[in-house]
């Protein structure tokens, strides 16, 4: 069910919506004239009458999600409310829940899967109410959840099974996506492979017998030719030039990756001028115009941009990847190519320490810090410090930073606060809809910067507030420390020229 419909459904046409999620539901298409939001600190300063829901958000991460010790003492306040649970299907105390409730004197009228919710990570929703049952349900409906009355057993019981439910859906989901690549990569390799061209090319000459004596030893030569420029020169393996933006010349990198690796394979499909090609405009145009300082790439995965500021600017350039694997690659793209940056096997958060780093089951790409962004069957513990103490640790000044860390942004830059306060650098940053734009604005708001999605074309408009796209078409925005001049859309135009006519190379050798 949508949270839209949920809401509703439930609603009174004389009451109005109290929004108290701590994260800002965006219902302002539906019900603009309607919500109220309200920290839920202050929610009890409000009064409340019974034609009035609040809306709550409650899971284990504070201080975004209420705790279960926090439900008693809000659902005091609301005569009725929908609470949201965030919790990872797979940890999700349905009976702590259910006592909370409990504990508050209050009625569940019913449990339900949320579809679609503008709150990341709730995809579950408890409805309750504080007062007699009205039209659209009946007095069993809302029995009271308290001694002898057995409800909360029953709604834990139903909250349990939704939640076993939906972890059976994103099993079946994760088998028929690998399945699916694995497809595509078989039809791949098969339409790369010697025996398909050669195949081709002997058709071809069965078909035009008067031109095959001068077509099949030339077709025959390309795919041979093909075979040797795509193929992985080992097993699993793949090699992707890759053609560098600087005008006239010609030069490229060489990246030797895991053939299973989702940048590399696009890198390989698209070439650089395809691979998030405004975002990578954006970036080089920060490059040219920040102040001196060195480069951050924070969430590198396997370091494209941290190999395109050190092949492309003198700064000294640091790509942050917690990422084992990843780690590897990007410190061999580096050697390799000579480029100087170093790939540090670390995390940046909000605190220092260690955490559990969860590896997606859908793709390397969406390896995160956070519990329940995405499926993960297998997970490791990885050092985390904040980029303050690794600033004053190592001495280093950042100019431009790069965050892409699957929805843990806002630790970052909370964890960058003195940083980005005493050296204002360039920030790009991956605004995913729905899951992280109130906490970057809180973490922002403090330091006057100026928000920008990064859209086509240029130039961008300033934004009053962080939306994601929804669309997760432009997923990246510009933080910058001052309104760009005409110096930074004249680079960013040259730059995007230059990026399009980076396309995957066809057989030319790698220079460097």
């Amino acid at each position: 069910m949508r949270l839209v419909d949920l809401v509703a459904a439930h609603r009174s046409p004389s009451g109005m919506i109290v929004d108290a999620t701590a994260a800002t539901l965006d219902l302002s298409q539906d019900l603009a004239d309607v919500v109220r939001h309200v920290d839920r600190a202050h929610l009890s300063e409000l009064t409340l009458g019974p034609a009035d829901l609040v809306l709550l958000l409650a899971g284990p991460n504070a201080p975004l999600h209420a705790g279960l010790e926090d439900l008693p003492q809000l659902l005091t306040v609301a005569s009725q409310a929908i609470v949201l649970l965030a919790w990872p299907v797979d940890a999700l105390p349905a009976a702590d829940v259910c006592d909370a409730i409990c504990r508050a004197g209050a009625r569940v009228v019913t449990a339900v899967s949320v579809e679609a919710s503008p709150v990341g990570g709730a995809d579950l929703a408890v409805v309750v109410a504080r007062r007699p049952a009205q039209d659209g349900g009946t007095v069993e409906d809302t029995a009271p959840v308290g001694p002898g009355h057995g409800m909360a057993e029953v709604v834990a019981a139903q909250i349990a099974t939704m939640a076993m439910h939906m972890r059976e859906l994103e099993h079946d989901l994760n088998r028929s996506e690998a399945a699916a690549r694995k497809a595509q990569a078989a039809l791949r390799q098969l339409e790369r492979s010697t025996a398909q061209r050669v195949g081709r090319a002997v058709v071809a000459g069965v078909r035009h017998p008067g031109r095959a004596a001068l077509s099949l030893p030339a077709d025959l030569l390309r795919a041979y030719r093909a075979v040797r420029r795509h193929e992985p020169a080992q097993e699993g393996r793949r090699a992707v030039p890759i053609e560098l933006p600087v005008g006239g010349s010609r030069h490229q990198l060489l990246l030797h990756a895991p053939a299973d690796l989702l940048v590399p394979r696009m890198l390989a499909e698209t070439g650089l001028g395809g691979y998030e090609p405004s975002a990578m405009a954006c970036y080089l145009a920060a490059l040219d115009v920040a102040g001196p300082g060195a480069v951050l790439d924070i969430g590198a995965n396997i370091g494209i941009y941290a190999a395109i500021a050190a092949a492309m600017s003198p700064r000294q350039v640091v790509a942050f990847e917690p990422t084992p694997s990843l780690a590897a690659v990007a410190s061999t793209f580096s050697d390799e190519n000579h480029l100087e940056f170093r790939a540090e096997m670390i995390a940046l958060g909000a605190e220092s320490g260690t955490a559990t780093f969860y590896l997606s089951d859908r793709s390397d790409a969406s390896n995160s810090l956070a519990a329940g962004f995405r499926p993960s069957s297998n997970q490791i513990q990885v050092p985390v410090e904040t980029l303050d103490s690794y600033v004053e640790r190592t001495g280093l000044v950042p100019a431009v930073m790069k965050v892409d860390t699957e929805t843990t942004e806002p630790d970052v830059l909370a964890g960058s606060a003195a940083t980005i306060a005493t050296h204002r650098p360039w920030i790009l940053c991956e605004v995913l809809a729905r899951r992280v734009e109130p906490r970057l604005e809180q973490t922002l708001a403090p330091h006057r910067y100026h928000w920008y999605p990064i859209e086509v074309p240029a130039p961008y408009r300033e934004a009053g507030r962080i939306r994601g796209d929804r669309k997760y078409q432009n997923l990246m925005w510009l933080f910058a420390p001052e309104r760009p001049g005409d110096e930074f859309w004249t680079a960013l135009e040259r730059r995007t020229a230059q990026l399009r006519e980076c396309r995957p190379q066809r057989g030319a050798s790698p220079r460097r």
